[in-house]
């Protein structure tokens, strides 16, 4: 797993409230669900408009072999 901006360019550090792409690969997961955890000392994640308890995804849905998952990172209080 990396992160990527929205050129597609893989980003090495992450600044808050800009829109980031995780890119997933998985191999013969298409149709199960995943959890991830995104655990970050100095960003949360916001994913379809609610912000990530504790930093995790849980329950996303494998629909591809390589998945992008837009996140919006988050300064932590």
């Amino acid at each position: 797993m990396f992160y990527e901006n929205s050129e597609g360019e893989q980003i090495s550090k992450l600044r808050k409230n800009k829109t980031v792409f995780l890119l997933i690969n998985t191999s013969g997961m298409v149709g199960k669900s995943i959890d991830l955890d995104l655990s970050d000392s100095d960003f949360n994640f916001e994913y379809n408009g609610e912000l990530l308890e504790n930093d995790q995804l849980l329950g996303l849905e494998v629909t591809a072999d390589t998945m992008k998952v837009e996140l919006i990172t988050k300064k932590q209080n």
